[in-house]
């Protein structure tokens, strides 16, 4: 159980605190390295038995494995999850469907007392801020500064982490009176605090800096601020470097507040940059109210800060569970009962309406904010968010959508023409790929969109990418490469590239993402080193072959909760999955499966260009809608393979999120496709002289 602050909660005494669920929602499926009550799945050293097999703890059954044609698991497999052996008696303790018990004990929880804790998050359960590593001694500076009127830098960046985490701390600063002034760079600036802006804060008598979501790995500028005479507050919670005997190596500060900090004993090491800051700002406002506890009134501010905590923990993509979930499920709560103008104005032109989820903030909100960064100055982004004057953040906020616009069509083309080049130069699919690393470069990509350029690539290719911008002219001081990396579960890209941590003049993040900066004519040995360090990573032999990196790297290509009959995907079903959200990094949305459906009247487009599918499908007398986004071909496939054939009608099977259809006043119960297979369900019997693989226990069923 988290424990209680020793000196009282800073929201006070309220009883009307806990949260009632808005009742839409989903279940976090196996691919997350995290499980809702934090145990952390890396390798496969860390599950045994079953939990091999599935990933999740609860289950003495293998789980089904759909499509392919062999034991061997392959890209197109699904991994569909049986009945957890507790889901009845979750159910009945619980007073929820079979479903939800399934759920529940797929999250591990086995005790119904802890279940109900999941299902009912209350504030209570935050942890105190004195926990962290350094935070009594950055408050109690920052209190002085703010009384005695010495200049405070708060050094945020680019992305939405770093912009929110600024805003919470400018809203608090800002209440005490305090002399403070919030610096985001551009990202032709870098990654981090950077020199030039830390001289020229020397020079106009700053006297505290506050690095927030950057600042860990700041060695070299934190060594200046301390010769130069300022008080470096480091607010980070990015990956530390490390000296040779690998030793975590800190920068100098005033003060170094991070949940990993070597000794820590904080009980979420997953809080983003914008919590950690949250965490700095609640232990400020502890220090200007009475007994260890804020006023009311800096309560309320804290209350409204959570808005931007779930933004930034949303976007920068940490584990929604534990005390996280909280700060999400709270913060979005803030967000759709009173938002401030900025975010006010944000939610009219992302089109978000009603109660905001998790996916409402990462897919509308958090784009529009990283756009300005993307395409010109990311400190609009702060200035929306901390606007108190409804012009200026109706202003703000149609300037951010335009630019939104603009990312995604420059980002369509700078994905073209990566594609093109990985086919050049790799081969023209993930099949014939021989290299277990992808690496491509070009003049003419903007550093803005390279990182979601870099995910496409992993999606489409199914390999860990490196992908970068070449800046300046050949022989000048400012000529670089500047790149990102995204990648596959299977592969941390740090520990891929530590071996060659030489090649790069910077190089950090963590084991999904990284950003990197390299002299451009080493690219083409990065490009070797990365395809060498992923398939040692993977133990991968030498000349290993497309097929076998592909097995190494892929997994599935659908990971689901399990298999369900359409008469349980009801309104009632969707109230209880309402109160397993937020959803995100390990919490992610469900897939279910129904195999064996079938097509109920005629399939439809939709949509201004016809580029979706509306269909309807029927199990027993149960038919619900069903919806495929950005898939028109499927309109001819549905009429083709599941329309009536000589035999009669077609079944097929569907992987799908159920949802909400809220529409003219009525609600109902829909189905958005993510992946289909035609054709009835069945057995496949094992290739001949096909090897066993850690799969071969599974059921294997062919849709």
């Amino acid at each position: 159980m988290d424990r209680a602050p020793a000196t009282g909660p800073w929201w006070g005494d309220r009883r009307g605190s806990r949260l009632r669920p808005s009742w839409r929602g989903s279940w976090p499926c196996r691919t997350s390295p995290v499980g809702a009550k934090g145990r952390i799945l890396t390798k496969s050293s860390d599950v045994t038995g079953s939990e091999r097999q599935l990933g999740l703890p609860g289950s003495d059954q293998p789980p089904r494995i759909v499509g392919g044609s062999s034991y061997h698991v392959g890209v197109n497999d699904w991994l569909i999850p049986p009945r957890h052996s507790h889901a009845e008696r979750l159910a009945r303790r619980l007073q929820v469907s079979p479903v939800t018990g399934h759920l529940l004990g797929q999250l591990g929880f086995l005790d119904a007392g802890e279940a109900r804790t999941f299902l009912e998050p209350r504030l209570s359960e935050l942890h105190p801020p004195e926990g962290l590593p350094g935070i009594e001694e950055a408050a109690a500076r920052l209190d002085r500064a703010a009384a005695e009127g010495e200049k405070i830098l708060l050094f945020g960046d680019y992305d939405v982490d770093g912009i929110t985490g600024a805003s919470v701390l400018w809203t608090v600063l800002s209440e005490f009176g305090a002399a403070v002034e919030v610096h985001i760079p551009c990202r032709s600036e870098g990654y981090g605090i950077n020199r030039p802006r830390l001289e020229r804060a020397a020079a106009e008598g700053v006297k505290v800096v506050v690095s927030i979501d950057n600042g860990i790995a700041a060695h070299d500028e934190a060594a200046y601020l301390a010769e130069a005479g300022l008080d470096l507050i480091v607010v980070d919670h990015h990956t530390m470097s490390t000296h040779e005997d690998g030793s975590p190596k800190l920068p100098p500060a005033h003060a170094l507040v991070h949940p990993r900090l070597p000794g820590s004993s904080y009980e979420n090491p997953h809080l983003c940059g914008a919590g950690v800051a949250f965490k700095v700002a609640w232990a400020l406002a502890a220090r200007r109210g009475r007994e260890g506890r804020p006023t009311k009134a800096l309560r309320d501010v804290l209350l409204r800060c959570l808005s931007l905590v779930a933004l930034g923990t949303v976007a920068d993509v940490v584990p929604l569970v534990g005390e996280n979930r909280v700060l999400v499920r709270f913060g979005l709560r803030a967000l759709t009962v009173n938002p401030p103008p900025g975010l006010a104005e944000l939610l009219r032109v992302a089109r978000v309406e009603g109660e905001i989820d998790s996916v409402g903030v990462a897919f509308r909100l958090a784009p529009r904010l990283n756009a300005a960064g993307r395409m010109g100055q990311a400190r609009r982004a702060f200035e929306l968010l901390t606007a108190t004057d409804p012009e200026e953040a109706r202003r703000l906020a149609d300037e951010l959508d335009t630019e939104n616009t603009a990312r995604r069509e420059l980002q369509r083309r700078v994905s073209e023409e990566a594609i093109a080049q990985v086919k050049e130069v790799y081969g023209p699919d993930s099949a014939s790929i021989s290299a277990a690393g992808i690496v491509v470069w070009s003049e003419d990509w903007p550093h803005g969109v390279i990182g979601i350029v870099a995910s496409r690539l992993v999606e489409e290719f199914h390999r860990p990418v490196l992908i970068a911008e070449i800046q300046g002219e050949p022989g000048a001081p400012d000529y670089k490469a500047k790149g990102s990396g995204r990648s596959v579960e299977a592969v941390d890209l740090l520990a891929s590239l530590e071996p060659h941590r030489p090649l790069f003049k910077r190089m950090g993040g963590h084991a999904m993402a990284l950003g990197f900066t390299i002299d451009p004519g080493r690219l083409d040995d990065l490009r070797a080193a990365f395809a060498q360090g992923v398939a040692d990573h993977l133990g991968l032999a030498e000349g290993a072959t497309p097929a076998e990196i592909r097995a190494a790297l892929a997994g599935y290509e659908v990971v689901t909760a399990g298999e369900v009959g359409l008469d349980e995907v009801s309104r009632e079903l969707m109230a209880e999955l309402e109160a397993l959200s937020p959803f995100g990094a390990g919490n992610p949305e469900p897939v279910f499966v129904a195999r064996d459906v079938f097509l109920a009247g005629e399939p439809r487009l939709m949509g201004q260009r016809g580029d979706h599918v509306s269909f309807r499908v029927r199990q027993g007398e149960r038919v619900l809608r069903t919806v495929a986004w950005k898939r028109p071909e499927l309109w001819h496939e549905l009429r083709e393979r599941a329309g009536p054939g000589p035999g009669g009608p077609r079944p097929f099977s569907l992987a799908f999120r159920p949802k909400l259809n809220r529409f003219r006043g009525e609600v109902k119960v829909e189905l958005e496709l993510t992946a289909i297979k035609f054709g009835p369900a069945g057995q496949t019997p094992p290739e001949a002289g096909a090897e066993a693989s850690p799969a071969a226990e599974s059921e294997r069923v062919t849709v």
